[in-house]
Parts: C-alpha cells; sequence; structure tokens
C-alpha cells in the first residue's frame, strides 16, 4: 500500500477498498494466511489513520473473524466479534444494520460452539433488528431466521425452530432474482 500513501485521499481509499476485497476474496479460496496478512494491514493503516474504534475497524475486525471461524480459531473469532460489535454499535446505534451484522455473525460462532442458548439469545436480537430496519422480507432477515431456527433446533424447540425455518424458506422463495429450491427427484 505504500505508492497509494503518497497520492490523493481518494486514491487511497480505492487502494485500501481493493486491499480489504482481495483479503475476502483469499479467506474465500481459502488462502487463510494471506488474506490474515492483507486484513493486518488494513487493521494498522485504519487503526492509525482513523482511530481504533471507527467504523472501518469495526467491519475489518468483523472480516478478520470470519476468517478466523474458518481457520476454526473460535476464541481469537469470538474476541473480534465482540470487539467488532462494540464499535458498530457506538458508531451507528444498537439498533441498526450494522450491529444486525455483527450479532449475526457472533450468533453463528456460538452455534459453531454448541452455546445454543446464547446463540439463540443474540440471533432473536439480530432478526428483530433486522426486521425493523430491512423489512420482514429482506434476505439478511431471513437469514438470521434461518439461524436462529437452527440454534433452537439444537436446544431441542422444534416446534419454534421448524416455525422459523418454514418463515425464512418462505421468505426466501419470495424474493426477487433469488434462484428458488428445488426439489429432489
Amino acid at each position: 500500500m505504500g505508492i497509494y500513501e503518497k497520492t490523493s485521499p481518494a486514491a487511497y481509499d480505492a487502494a485500501l477498498s481493493a486491499t480489504k476485497t482481495l483479503a475476502i476474496l483469499y479467506r474465500n479460496q481459502g488462502k487463510y494466511s494471506e488474506a490474515e496478512d492483507l486484513y493486518r494491514q488494513v487493521l494498522a493503516i485504519e487503526e492509525k489513520a482513523f482511530g481504533i474504534d471507527s467504523p472501518g475497524v469495526g467491519i475489518t475486525l468483523g472480516n478478520m473473524a470470519v476468517l478466523y471461524r474458518h481457520q476454526g480459531r473460535y476464541g481469537d473469532a469470538e474476541q473480534l466479534y465482540a470487539r467488532a460489535l462494540g464499535i458498530r454499535e457506538k458508531a451507528f446505534g444498537r439498533a441498526s444494520e450494522e450491529a444486525a451484522t455483527a450479532l449475526h455473525n457472533r450468533g453463528v460462532l456460538l452455534i459453531t460452539l454448541s452455546r445454543f442458548d446464547e446463540a439463540a439469545e443474540v440471533l432473536a436480537r439480530a432478526r428483530s433488528i433486522r426486521e425493523k430496519t430491512l423489512g420482514p422480507q429482506h434476505p439478511d432477515t431471513a437469514d438470521s431466521l434461518g439461524n436462529l431456527g437452527a440454534a433452537l433446533l439444537e436446544k431441542g424447540d422444534y416446534d419454534k425452530a421448524e416455525s422459523l425455518l418454514m418463515e425464512a424458506r418462505s421468505s426466501l422463495e419470495k424474493t426477487p432474482g433469488r434462484p428458488k429450491p428445488r426439489s429432489l427427484p
């Protein structure tokens, strides 16, 4: 990123954005070491340039937490999710979509950790926020519904889990531009 540090703010922002996107690409390709190196570079730059509690730092921390979850580094992921949530709540408000995203991702991690009571609580909050900010038919709201249903399923609350999972499925089937589920032959 060195060359961009001496250019215009717009070019610098574009380079930073491209680096974040490249880190996501590497994460999705399973190139975890490369992704982590880029996230660490971006995080250092953002913390120095914008402050340790800036919204960009919160987003980068959330992305790093996803990387750590994919790697099975659950303790590291949980710490970053907590920090990202705090930053997002402070910057955007406790009832913001940005906070809901951090809550949702933390809830998914809690399911992975078999902490189903906590996961259900966190995902219920994410769902509530998303219903208010995005609407009940939004795919992200349906995603929170589905994961809340999964947490309740694991807790043994089958009736409520079924209801939520059916609601999520129905919502996603109505989403324009999304492929419809296919029946098996």
